[in-house]
């Protein structure tokens, strides 16, 4: 059949984009360098030294004209201590119409002395909170003694500084966070963690109220397995508290409940407990805040299957309970709380009895937005930031929250809302009190260098079977100063988030920024099980942890390597463009198929010393001397009729005939099919077809017949009779392309990979047209074994490294041919480049990431070139038994169930039990003293890799926990990674 006048222009227009490839010139102002060799100006150095990240914020005191905050700074230059800062603002007048101003700089309220972190749930939050109202003061925890400090917030009048002063009896074993101080009386409510005996199972979270002038502390609550998020009412005389139990985590069932607080001078107690609501398994309610001046609470409550805001009137003795309400008018697709892995989120706050402004997450991105009460009305903030976490109200037009743009990375930020209440077509105002880093803003960095977010989605199976879409953000490289070659595409880093119940956002991290002003494209993917897109989304990782997540990353993998993601987002309503969207989704998820997967597992892929690349695939469908199939069963039933139906023919005979032609169809059915390209001369193709052995008469050792190879592939497959071989060589001068396609079949899309070729000067004129010759014609393969073939040989080929795989369309069905190969007509299809090298894809991320990048790299050996593991979990049974309390229930979920109800699964989706399927180089990056990820995870998978024989490294840092704080460490671990990269991707040759 002839190749199209389309394919060919392809094929010519490929030969010059290669010849560009190993360029190194200037292209105007740029120079044109390969992806991922670019200089950056930004170094691992300046990361480190030049940035904090934000922790808590409080508002101490406010004022008309002016309001205290108090927020915890963490310092990588001081080993990552947590400092906590006061800061002064000035409130501009509603009639003024001016932004909030700052006054001063920042003063560290805990002298350079405490480090202002909590340990409870180990990932601690709650360590910050304004003490008695009017006070000036602030509570704050220090995680070195674990006690409690109440420290003068305001500037002191007197001329040395003033030392904070320790509220709780010193104790190493007694962590506390998540405060409240009463409005009246010197004591305050905490969240308590008791770990005298430090094993999980006999760890004890209460609910305590501690007397700050006799430093003793009274429970309140127990009998919970967690507490958090205790709230004093305005008056004092109610608190309100979330709590759950064992299995559930805070973001998939709580129970929120009010009582009367009673003190009197004596020991405080809780009085007529109420449930407001949460059921066991179904509902999360979390982040409870009074009124101003009444006894209504307001809460959050993810009932419609997204978290909205609600509200409950409380009697004066808790006992009287009105109805349940929704604050808005409408329910919007959208969360107004974040997941709470930490204590003493923020994500509401009241302005006044009218107003409450609020952060609204829609699909993975922040925005900043008001509730008007009366009415239930939502106003959305016109403001650039697409990121904001632990919003305090600080005036009735006001409030701080910490939050980042597309262009600015994190910064401590101020919002006057005062034009908007009067006016909702208003724009309000913003001031940065404090930056996480100035490099973008003090032109250290321009801004020309910085890659924008870019939120996708894209198509994934999953483990049912059934089709989905997931997400990822998306940072293409960008650099002022280069170019890429013309027809090249970039490495890629596909990053999966820890948690793994969270989210990636899309704000500027300087950290990813250096991967892309580099000349690598990073992907982060929201897997299912990610929230941000409602619960539904969140629970597809229920029981499926270790399937879900990795097939999403593989899926976004392909998505981005391949030449036709961009039909995914075709115009809506384009017949046209609706097809490709239909096609392209119905590839990337057979690209993550359980068949697709386990042919990979059947393919032999060696080596020659000659230089040569020789790819078996062999047959496990059919083939045994003692299967019998559909239609060997049909065949038998009709001969064997014969001989009531053939007049002189017994039934023996028939019988006989029946059993000639079924062994006559064993003898020649295909076992395996060989692709070997000789550089230079050319692809021989080598069709086997035989019987395939019955387990009990095959040998411990290779039998005779069965092809040699040093490959664990082939060391599992059993030894057949060889019947026939047929082979044939297709001339290198022949050769035009390869490319790669799909066609129809009877009952399924088919994917192949052929060779454009042309006939050679000595044929025919009538047979001079070019054609497709498909390899493994009779086989078949589907899209993974497909696309690994394309990239395997294309450079033996070629003698340079592959593009990504060109697709062309085939208008045609596959005709299966006498001769054992397969044409086809085709017509090209205009197709988009990849975003990404297909051949240079690296998986990375930490904790349940960590987990992800190790099971991707077991399940999917081939979909990934690099990997790298931050403190990734490699054994769950391990993992389960060694876990702390707030998360030694949390693999029952993900997982669905413990280790004694499901060992199968667990050792299934342990990396440690798979190592041996790992084919891409790993590197390992842990802390000494991580109590979440023990160092023993990574410390297993890199002792198995090892001494099979597989590339990896193990990187272990001094006093480093489950996540990087020391600059000289989070400095080292960048350089690692980027030289891991750069070697295993061969970036320098």
């Amino acid at each position: 059949m002839r190749l199209s006048s389309a394919l060919a222009a392809h094929v010519h227009k490929r030969a010059y984009s290669t010849a560009m490839a190993g360029s190194s010139s200037s292209s105007g102002s740029k120079t044109v360098a390969p992806y991922g060799t670019w200089k950056s100006p930004i170094s691992a150095d300046l990361l480190a030294q030049k940035r904090l990240t934000f922790g808590e914020i409080a508002v101490v005191a406010q004022q008309r004209s002016h309001a205290d905050i108090a927020y915890v700074e963490n310092r990588p230059w001081e080993k990552g201590r947590a400092a906590l800062i006061h800061q002064r603002i000035a409130l501009a007048a509603p009639s003024d119409g001016a932004a909030v101003t700052v006054e001063g700089e920042g003063r560290d309220v805990t002298l350079g002395k405490y480090n202002a972190r909590s340990g409870v749930h180990e990932y601690g939050g709650g360590a910050l909170a304004p003490a008695q109202p009017g006070s000036g003061k602030v509570l704050f925890s220090d995680i070195t003694s674990s006690s409690v400090y109440e420290a003068a917030s305001a500037a002191s009048t007197s001329t040395s500084e003033e030392s904070p002063r320790e509220v709780t009896p010193t104790s190493a074993v007694m962590r506390y966070g998540d405060f409240s101080a009463h409005p009246s009386q010197p004591c305050f409510l905490a969240a308590r963690e008791d770990h005298t005996v430090d094993e999980p199972a006999r760890v004890v979270n209460t609910l305590v109220c501690v007397d700050e002038a006799r430093r003793t502390v009274h429970e309140l609550a127990s009998g919970c397995d967690f507490y958090a998020a205790p709230r004093f009412s305005h008056d004092g005389t109610l608190v309100a508290w979330v709590s759950w139990n064992h299995p559930s985590m805070p973001f998939w069932a709580t129970q929120l409940w009010v009582a009367r607080f009673e003190h009197d001078g004596g020991t405080p107690k809780l009085v007529g407990t109420r449930q407001v609501g949460g059921q066991a398994g179904g509902e999360v309610l979390h982040h409870p805040v009074w009124a101003a001046d009444t006894n209504t609470l307001y809460f959050a409550s993810d009932r419609t299957g997204f978290a909205q805001p609600y509200a409950v009137d409380v009697g004066p003795d808790a006992q009287l309970l009105g109805p349940v309400r929704p604050l808005l008018a409408k329910p919007v697709e959208a969360d107004f709380i974040h997941p709470a892995w930490t204590l003493n989120n923020s994500s509401f706050s009241f302005l006044s009895p009218d107003w409450l402004a609020c952060i609204v997450t829609t699909r993975a991105i922040d925005g900043l937005a008001l509730v008007h009460l009366p009415s239930g009305q939502l106003h959305a903030l016109d403001t650039p930031f697409v990121t904001a976490r632990q919003l305090r109200a600080t005036s009735p037009s006001s409030f701080v929250f910490v939050g980042s743009t597309y262009a600015e990375p994190d910064a401590l930020v101020a919002v006057d809302v005062a034009a908007v209440l009067a006016d909702p077509a208003q724009k309000p105002t913003w001031t940065v009190i404090k930056r996480s880093s100035t490099i973008v803003h003090d032109g250290t960095v321009d801004a020309a260098y910085l890659s924008r977010a870019d939120t996708i989605e894209f198509p994934t199976e999953l483990p049912n079977g059934m089709p989905a879409t997931a997400h990822a953000v998306v940072y293409a490289p960008k650099n002022k100063d280069y170019i890429a070659p013309t027809g090249s595409a970039p490495p890629a880093i596909i990053m999966s988030h820890g948690g793994p119940t969270a989210h990636y956002g899309a704000g500027l991290a300087l950290e990813l920024q250096y991967w892309t002003t580099r000349g690598f494209l990073v992907c982060l993917v929201n897997y299912g099980g990610s929230t941000g897109y409602g619960r539904a989304y969140m629970e597809r990782l229920m029981g499926t942890w270790g399937q879900v997540d990795v097939r999403d990353c593989v899926a976004a993998a392909q998505y981005l390597g391949s030449s036709d993601h961009e039909g995914i987002v075709a115009t809506a309503g384009a017949r046209a463009g609706a097809d490709r969207r239909t096609l392209a989704a119905t590839k990337a998820q057979r690209r993550v198929s359980q068949r697709g997967q386990a042919e990979l597992a059947n393919l032999e892929e060696r080596q020659l010393a000659s230089g040569a690349v020789e790819i078996t695939l062999a047959n496990t469908d059919g083939g045994n001397l003692f299967s019998i199939g559909l239609v060997d069963g049909l065949l038998a039933a009709v001969l064997g009729a014969a001989g009531h139906l053939i007049p002189g023919a017994t039934v023996q005979q028939g019988l006989m005939a029946a059993g000639a032609a079924w062994l006559l169809r064993k003898l020649f059915h295909v076992q395996e099919e060989t692709v070997k390209v000789i550089p230079t001369v050319g692809i021989e193709l080598t069709t086997t077809r035989g019987v395939r052995l019955p387990s009990f008469l095959t040998p411990k050792s290779a039998g005779a017949n069965e092809k040699g190879s040093s490959s664990s592939s082939s060391s599992r497959r059993r030894p057949f009779f060889v019947a026939s071989v047929a082979g044939r060589m297709i001339p290198r001068d022949c050769i035009m392309d390869l490319v790669t396609n799909e066609a129809f079949s009877r009952w399924r899309i088919v994917d192949y990979c052929a060779v454009a070729t042309r006939p050679p000067p000595s044929a025919k004129s009538f047979s001079r047209g070019s054609k497709l010759e498909v390899l493994f014609p009779n086989l078949l393969p589907r899209l993974p074994v497909v696309e690994h073939v394309y990239r395997a040989i294309y450079p033996a080929l070629f003698g340079h490294d592959q593009p990504a795989a060109t697709s062309s369309s085939s208008s045609g069905g596959i005709n299966n041919e006498k001769s054992g190969h397969v044409s086809l007509d085709v017509a090209a299809a205009p197709g988009s480049s990849p975003r990404a090298d297909g051949a240079k894809i690296a998986i990375a991320g930490g904790s349940a990431g960590g987990y992800s990048v190790l099971c991707g790299l077991c399940m999917y050996p081939h979909a990934f070139q690099a990997g790298v593991s931050r403190y990734g979990v490699g054994d769950l049974v391990g993992l389960e038994a060694l876990s702390h309390k707030f998360e030694s229930r949390y693999l029952h979920q993900l997982l669905g169930g413990s280790p004694t109800e499901i060992p199968q699964v667990y050792h299934d989706r342990s990396p440690i039990h798979a190592a041996d399927r790992i084919r891409a180089p790993v590197l390992f990056l842990q802390g000494d003293i991580d109590k979440v990820v023990p160092p023993s995870q990574s410390e297993q998978m890199y002792d198995e890799i090892r001494k099979r024989g597989g590339k990896t490294k193990y990187v272990l840092y001094k006093g480093e926990g489950h996540g990087f704080r020391d600059a000289k460490h989070i400095t080292d671990a960048l350089a690692q990674e980027e030289a891991w990269y750069r070697d295993v991707f061969k970036l320098d040759e």
